[in-house]
């Protein structure tokens, strides 16, 4: 198992927190519980004090008390009770949140990447669109002067107990796939679940777009000439998924969809930055769509308030391998 984290950097202040769980629930239910059966000051050591098992407990009878034991004074007493509304109050504060940052480079030497349609080629379909510049291969994309690796999608595969406070995925702004020069922009997507996309040509040529999916009803649909379509997907999926076009098999995408938000996908240099996140350990999941999974199990530790810097992860190329 790999524990990359090396160093951590001082971020924010901590924000609110999505509700999410029994346990805060529970915690709070049972504050809840206690406050109401409370007696008078004066008698709290009466009720806190333990007894023995199979008696009765406190003056309704609630064996919820048996855990606050303090004694038979009164003073011992009014520090239980200080300490019962301690104990309540951490079960209702706010969670805590870190950042992971993080890069893959590429081990070897660079490769140049593969030639689709050159430039002009008069075997090109719609020759004036799609042949009007070279068009290089993009399901393998390495910068090469960083080494970075780009469109490798790293995310949580579950949602967690607790997500950082936010706008819900149908309240934020329409996300934009494009088809340009009869290929896809940008060619990986992460997609919140309920979050609405719009897919919109900016080529005067007719295209149609299908999406493959195993949560998620599959779309087929014609995008005309500089047209759009809008689609809205409503579950989680395990994996980035495949969108393609009819008409022009080269023409390839891939969307993740996740319920929550912590998922990145690499930039240019291979980085890649996930926030509020919240602490403790988490697996990643690390997929490329030439190598499949990278990591089923990449194990990172989240510190509060802190962005934990993953030394740059070296991948072979031979993991990449058609």
């Amino acid at each position: 198992m790999i524990h990359p984290q090396t160093k951590t950097e001082a971020e924010g202040t901590s924000p609110s927190v999505e509700p999410s769980g029994a346990s805060l629930s529970s915690r709070w239910d049972l504050c809840v519980m206690l406050a109401a059966e409370a007696p008078p000051m004066n008698r709290w050591a009466e009720f806190l004090r333990p007894r023995k098992a199979g008696r009765s407990l406190g003056p309704r009878g609630s064996s919820l008390k048996t855990q606050f034991g303090c004694g038979r004074r009164p003073r011992q007493g009014i520090l239980c009770a200080i300490a019962l509304v301690l104990t309540c109050a951490a079960g209702a504060r706010a969670e805590e949140w870190g950042t992971v940052r993080g890069r893959f480079v590429w081990g070897g030497e660079v490769r140049n990447p593969k030639v689709l349609i050159s430039k002009g080629d008069a075997n090109a379909k719609d020759l004036a669109i799609c042949a009007a510049d070279t068009l290089y291969s993009n399901d393998l994309v390495v910068d090469p002067k960083t080494k970075g690796i780009q469109n490798i999608f790293v995310y949580l595969r579950d949602r967690p107990a607790a997500v950082h406070s936010g706008p819900s995925a149908d309240k934020l702004p329409e996300l934009t796939q494009y088809v340009k020069g009869c290929r896809f922009e940008p060619h990986a997507l992460f997609v919140r679940a309920g979050r609405r996309i719009r897919i919109v040509s900016r080529d005067p040529i007719d295209h149609h777009v299908q999406g493959t999916f195993f949560r998620n009803e599959p779309f087929n649909d014609a995008l005309p000439s500089k047209g759009n379509h809008i689609q809205r997907l409503s579950a989680g999926e395990a994996l980035p998924m495949p969108i393609a076009c009819h008409m022009f098999p080269h023409m390839k995408a891939h969307w993740l969809v996740l319920d929550h938000p912590y998922a990145a996908v690499t930039n240019t240099k291979g980085e890649f930055e996930i926030k509020n996140l919240p602490v403790g350990r988490h697996r990643f999941r690390v997929w490329h769509e030439r190598a499949g999974l990278l990591f089923r199990n990449l194990e990172v530790t989240v510190n509060v308030d802190r962005v934990t810097k993953l030394e740059a992860l070296e991948l072979p190329p031979d993991e990449f391998d058609e």
